[in-house]
């Protein structure tokens, strides 16, 4: 079974304390790749100090694959630099060791199936550095785009399994030289690469029924909207497609178990588990609930919860079947920017538009653009030196600059949303788009019995609020809202105390007051719980109270010298 979350934890600690390093040495004997925005190319990082203290507190995992396989080289030979003058002995010994850990800490393998996981191997194997393995890549695309394929030759050529005659040749290779002359020799089935695209775009068609009025790319938009900037790594030979990230491609589009196993027979992966202990053996329909969909997610929960409480397996295990368990691992204060401009949006506009949760819960969060401002903003407010530097000036800076720039730019996400304009879509696409939107109703449709005591003006006013309540509830607990309230988790619980006490008691009281089956009564220009006494309890909740406490939370933790969060990537 793979190892757990702890046991990852313990595993990079034991590294750091054999290699004898502080958490600034080790996070510069480590590397991982990302994208520089400022000169537009992929490019090679060591990490900070402080990134190594989140994973070995277990705040945080490590999830590059060039990241992991850099703290098991470490952990094999103390660098990940070149071993030109090894054997071959010595060579295979690395390889051996890397493969290991990763099928104990992954589940999975290595495969030659592409360009990067070639360059990997060869990098694990000694043959030259993984900080170099960015720019060998750049070097053979550029030879390998010099062969003219038509799309329809690399479609052939990407169908043939030729992993188990390359994969010998390379594990034999003594220098890159050799390695390259290999790779350019089988250079028509690296241009190949669009198998997994191609074959997954014609099943999806055959399953869903797709034609020219609902491509695979609009179905992405709907079900994925997390992946739209994404996907297109399906069609690409050089870019390197974890089985993580394609399980949840896959489950997302809705995609039975069946056609999962063959989307991953396709990519050289390994199939779904059957072992009931494994979370993979979850992954089937659940009455006439469909894999993927909402309404199928909240009964997995409920299924995982049941198997986790019997002990048949560990609670950090079901985390990745959670539907928004990307935003459960956010840093905190990125949890807490996404609300406040995600209620903006609500309390501002949702009078007059309606979207389905996932328009607040990841468009917003993994749009470019966004992502830079929230950065930016977030930086803005730990350097914030005004005349009156108290938390309340930096609370009053921070509502002025999000009520502005921030409300713009989600207006701006506004406009290229697909359901903004579901009139102008055709018939079919209209369809299947309002059926999602329906699927989202738990977020935006207050239940009758909580209104009881309000007039209708006031329903739709406290609805908004009510719809400000579930999405916060999704944010900060990575748990989809599916109508019924519970409790978070003490885990989650005890992340939201440690990242600012006084906004967990406010979460706590919103949740209870709108999330639970208590009705509402008008209070002032707020809302409160009433009793069956008549008596109203609890807070009293209107839009610039809810906005405000996330701001004022922004503040308290921006004028922490102390509060060190990761950054959002």
């Amino acid at each position: 079974m793979k190892k757990s979350r702890e046991e990852y934890r313990a595993w990079i600690c034991s590294i750091r304390k054999r290699c004898g390093m502080d958490l600034d040495e080790f996070g510069a004997s480590l590397c991982h790749y990302v994208r520089d925005r400022t000169v537009g190319e992929e490019v090679c990082r060591p990490f900070l100090g402080r990134m190594v203290q989140l994973w070995e507190c277990g705040q945080n995992q490590c999830k590059n694959i060039e990241t992991f396989l850099a703290l098991a080289l470490v952990e094999y030979c103390g660098t990940i630099d070149a071993a030109p003058c090894i054997s071959q002995e010595e060579r295979q010994a690395r390889y051996d060791h890397v493969r290991k850990r990763m099928l104990e800490f992954h589940g999975k393998e290595l495969y030659v199936r592409n360009l990067n996981h070639v360059l990997l191997v060869g990098a694990i194997r000694g043959l030259y550095s993984l900080r170099d393995v960015i720019d060998k890549r750049k070097e053979l695309n550029e030879r390998l785009r010099g062969s003219k394929l038509s799309l329809g030759q690399k479609r052939d050529n990407s169908v043939k399994f030729m992993t188990v005659i390359i994969e010998p040749r390379i594990m034999h290779a003594a220098t890159y030289e050799e390695m390259e002359a290999i790779i350019m020799e089988h250079k028509d089935y690296f241009l190949g690469g669009r198998v997994v695209g191609e074959r997954m775009k014609k099943r999806y068609g055959e399953i869903h029924g797709l034609n020219r009025e609902f491509g695979f790319k609009e179905a992405v938009c709907l079900y994925a909207p997390r992946f739209k900037n994404s996907f297109s790594h399906l069609f690409m030979e050089d870019v390197a497609i974890s089985r993580g990230w394609l399980l949840e491609f896959c489950i997302r589009m809705r995609m039975g178990r069946e056609e999962i196993n063959e989307v991953l027979k396709d990519a050289r992966m390994e199939p779904l588990s059957d072992e009931k202990e494994h979370t993979e053996s979850l992954i089937q329909p659940y009455g006439e609930m469909g894999v993927g969909s909402k309404m199928w997610f909240a009964a997995l929960e409920q299924e995982a919860r049941t198997r986790v409480r019997h002990g048949l397996m560990p609670e950090e295990d079901t985390v990745f079947l959670r539907r928004y368990a990307d935003i459960y691992g956010l840093p905190f204060h990125m949890k807490v920017l996404a609300a406040a401009v995600s209620c903006l949006h609500i309390l501002e506009r949702n009078q007059e538009y309606q979207y389905p949760a996932d328009f607040y819960l990841e468009r917003i969060l993994q749009n470019g653009e966004m992502v830079s401002f929230l950065n930016a903003f977030w930086e803005e407010c730990r350097a914030y030196d005004g005349e009156d530097e108290d938390d309340g000036g930096r609370e009053r800076w921070i509502a002025g600059r999000l009520l502005g720039e921030a409300s713009e730019r989600v207006y701006m996400l506004d406009e290229q949303e697909i359901f903004t304009g579901l009139g102008r879509l055709k018939s079919t696409y209209k369809k299947r788009a309002q059926d999602c939107l329906e699927e989202s109703a738990p977020y935006y449709r207050m239940p009758e019995e909580k209104g009881v005591f309000l007039t209708p003006a006031e329903f739709k006013e406290a609805e908004a609020q009510y719809t400000c309540a579930a999405v916060l509830y999704s944010i900060f607990t990575g748990r989809l809202w599916n109508g019924r309230y519970c409790e978070p988790e003490p885990e989650e619980s005890r992340k939201m105390k440690a990242g600012c006490f006084d906004l967990y008691y406010f979460l706590k009281a919103l949740w209870e007051a709108y999330l639970d089956k208590k009705p509402l009564v008008r209070a002032g220009e707020g809302y409160r719980i009433k009793l069956p006494s008549g008596k109203p309890v609890g807070p009293r909740f209107d839009d610039e109270g809810i906005t405000g406490a996330l701001m004022e939370a922004l503040a308290i933790m921006a004028g922490n010298p102390d509060y060190c969060p990761e950054s959002f990537q």
